[in-house]
């Protein structure tokens, strides 16, 4: 028996991803309409996968999912061919979460790794708490799990729709929930806390910035006020050499121009122990250098970043006195500051225009670089090279009190100078040859959890995958030679991101379009490196980035690429062959038959004048030139008749040979031959020798925990370290053995004493029996 297909294939035919036609239907109609906010039917929590049906969610366990296709190739190589076609494994049940508070269409799952999951629709957010042992032992069929779930912020949205939720990374428990909506405004809840009022929100509408605004230009003069917030992301996690940038939002309008809003923090967050020192140091010495300039504008500005930072400190030495060796420390934030919002971003070149509006966004740090990708819903992705971003809070509250300085900050805060800047740096457009299937399409973006330089955009067209690592590098080296006083190399070509095709749905050969549904990226020793993603009709594609990353290697590494790309390639030009305009553009022309001026029509005396010798003469010309066209578009078309004809030829030999190829090897290969059983042989022992490999990494995935969240890590830690206490070497277990083993030692020696007292008729004992006796007291 051989890997004829993989476990993920396999997944593929799950019951999980069954629907009704009826379902199909009303979700092929809601990805194919226009303007609509992207789509996320999958998600993921260690080794679950949930699947959003309708108002359902189903959950299968990809581990066990695995574990059980091993088996089956095991039972196959046994003999059991029967056990390839009958194991469980096809009919393997999924588990349906029981969430009566979901009672629409769930449009996106959001998974924040751990304990909660939230479900989007229009108007609605529900948050579900996942059981501690999630879901890897089978169940019944279509079993049920019940699920504490509750609207979030229910009395928010009356009448709003949502545009966009996400967890915030930096949160203590990873509770934190940022919702958007078309109201402009962008609400912060604590799932944990209080699940109907935000503990902070934030109105991001341009009229309520330019309202911050007490002195000096705006720089959101030049703004509509009816344009909308379409999306946001977050600076993603707190890492050592982080700015302020894992403490921002990022926020685009429909028209694409950005904005941001800096600090935003949860009020119980972990960040890092050296983030946070190199910002308040950071913060204190621009404070101390705006001084001893006199520029008492920055030094109050960069002042409140400094106190805001130290307060930050403070709490987190008060919450663990201890912990002053971790990397990590807790703060408690006070929101006592709010931010001011800054923006537009400043751009050297104008901003796009076209008709397309924001469809979504990402934020990447690479190399040192801060990138923003901003999707559109014309099917292109303008990639920005983005400046530092610092705390800027609102001048007009009260903890700034008033006085000269306080105005001068706020004619800074409003100046240009003080925005941040982007820089377009390309433009992606995905399907050149459709883009009829991208216009007012939906597109989302998906972060690689392996590759910080790379993300993937999913749309009406398929998936991509934009690798920024090309031109980060020729940057790099820029950047590295102009720091150590060196020339700046001249730039060879045109640095672009690379952009590989994933999976393609238009156009489908019925000329219609399957949009994506869902798609995420599991990276796991045993459940490999892959792609997982689900159309319109929630049917099941994947890529394995592992595979493709080797072959990239192989192509990069060896000198002789044709050896490793050998295949057939038609020798027909692209694009495809269009007849030459001049066979239509000129018929009308031709048709009619105007040789004298219209106004010696009729009846009337040709002259010959200067007039009718000039029309005659544009006459000839025009016909000349059509003659002309027709000649030389019937030169192109029998050019190409003698490229097709000759292709026919080739595309006939090639399939000739082909076929007798094939008939050999089904001789060769028919049953009994020996060239059959040697490849019948190979491919077992490959066959045997994969499934050692998968047993090895299962055996690695099972030591280090990989797939468990970390709550389900740290309750494994605490029942190992019962465990330890009970049955260790120096636990309760060992301890109680050896006391038995003392009691029992003791209680004979007592019964041998008791024993000798009885048979000594005299009241007086030997020295030798009134020494042992005292030895056994003493013992007891």
């Amino acid at each position: 028996m051989s890997l004829q297909t993989s476990w993920i294939d396999k997944l593929a035919t799950s019951s999980v991803f069954d629907m009704t036609q009826q379902q199909r239907q009303q979700l092929h109609t809601r990805l194919t309409q226009k303007g609509a906010t992207p789509t996320r039917l999958l998600a993921s929590r260690g080794y679950d996968l949930f699947v959003a049906v309708g108002n359902t969610i189903r959950v299968i366990n990809l581990l066990t999912f695995k574990d059980a296709w091993i088996n089956t190739i095991d039972e196959a190589l046994d003999g059991s061919e029967a056990a390839w076609q009958q194991v469980e494994l096809f009919n393997m049940p999924y588990q349906v979460l029981d969430t009566p508070a979901i009672d629409f269409d769930i449009e996106a799952l959001v998974s924040n790794g751990d304990q909660w999951v939230a479900a989007v629709g229009k108007h609605k957010v529900v948050c579900i708490n996942m059981p501690k042992q999630g879901f890897s032992t089978p169940k019944a069929a279509h079993h049920r799990v019940p699920c504490e779930a509750f609207v979030l912020g229910a009395p928010c949205y009356t009448g709003q729709r949502i545009l966009k939720a996400e967890w915030h990374p930096l949160c203590e428990k990873k509770a934190h929930l940022l919702i958007l909506d078309t109201s402009n405004r962008l609400l912060m809840f604590d799932v944990n806390d209080d699940i109907n009022t935000p503990e902070q929100w934030f109105d991001l509408a341009v009229a309520s910035s330019k309202k911050t605004i007490a002195y000096g230009f705006s720089a959101d003069e030049g703004l509509e006020e009816q344009d909308q917030v379409a999306s946001f992301t977050l600076g993603g996690c707190s890492k050592d050499t982080s700015a302020w940038e894992p403490l921002t939002v990022y926020y685009t309008l429909t028209n694409g121009r950005m904005h941001a809003l800096c600090p935003v923090l949860p009020k119980k967050s972990v960040l890092r122990r050296k983030h946070l020192a190199m910002l308040s140091t950071t913060a204190e010495a621009n404070s101390v250098r705006a001084l001893e300039a006199g520029q008492m504008a920055l030094h109050v500005y960069f002042r409140w970043q400094h106190e805001w930072v130290d307060a930050l400190c403070i709490s987190a030495a008060q919450h663990d006195a201890k912990a002053a060796d971790k990397p990590y420390v807790t703060v408690r934030h006070t929101a006592n500051l709010k931010p001011s919002l800054q923006g537009p971003f400043v751009t050297p070149e104008p901003v796009p225009t076209t008709d397309a509006t924001v469809s979504d966004m990402l934020f990447l740090t690479s190399a040192g670089y801060n990138i923003l990708a901003v999707a559109m819903t014309n099917g292109s992705v303008h990639n920005y090279l983005l400046s530092t971003v610092d705390a800027q809070f609102n001048p007009r509250q009260k903890a700034f009190g008033s006085g000269p300085h306080v105005e001068q900050l706020s004619v800074l805060q409003s100046s240009v100078k003080m925005l941040p800047t982007a820089t377009l740096f390309e433009t992606v457009t995905f399907a050149a040859d459709s883009p009829q299937y991208l216009q007012n399409r939906a597109m989302s973006l998906l972060r690689d959890p392996l590759e910080d330089h790379t993300f993937y955009a999913i749309h009406a067209a398929g998936a991509y995958a934009i690798n920024h690592k090309p031109w980060l590098d020729v940057l790099a080296d820029v950047s590295a030679k102009v720091s150590g006083n060196q020339a700046a190399p001249h730039i060879q070509g045109d640095p672009h991101s690379t952009v590989q095709s994933l999976i393609k749905t238009a156009p489908m050969p019925n000329g219609s379009v399957n949009p994506l549904s869902g798609a995420i990226v599991i990276n796991d020793p045993y459940l490999s490196y892959t792609m997982l993603c689900t159309d319109a009709h929630l049917k099941l594609s994947s890529v394995d980035f592992s595979l493709s990353q080797v072959s990239m290697d192989l192509a990069l590494d060896t000198p002789d690429n044709d050896a490793l790309t050998a295949g057939y390639v038609s020798a027909l030009p692209m694009p495809p062959f269009q007849p030459p305009k001049a066979f239509t553009e000129h018929s009308a022309q031709l048709n009619s038959k105007v040789i004298i001026p219209p106004e010696l029509g009729g009846d009337k005396k040709v002259v010959i004048s200067s007039d009718t010798l000039k029309f005659f003469s544009e006459t000839a010309k025009k016909l000349d030139a059509i003659i002309f066209g027709i000649v030389k578009g019937a030169a192109e078309t029998q050019q190409r008749m003698d490229i097709q004809g000759a292709e026919f030829q080739r595309q006939t030999a090639t399939l000739t040979d082909l076929l007798q190829r094939a008939l050999v090897c089904q001789q060769s290969t028919a049953e009994g031959s020996p060239l059959a059983a040697k490849i019948k042989a190979t491919l077992d022992r490959n066959t045997q020798l994969t499934l050692r490999i998968e047993r090895i990494f299962r055996a690695i995935s099972a030591s280090q925990n990989t797939g468990l969240t970390e709550k389900e890590k740290k309750w494994i830690d605490a029942i190992k370290d019962i465990d330890d206490r009970v049955s260790g070497e120096k636990g309760y277990l060992r301890r109680i053995s050896d006391l038995t083993r003392q009691i029992t030692t003791y209680s004979q020696e007592i019964n041998r004493v008791r024993h000798d007292m009885k048979r000594t008729k005299s009241s007086t004992l030997t020295s030798s029996q009134a020494a042992r006796l005292r030895k056994t007291i003493d013992a007891q």
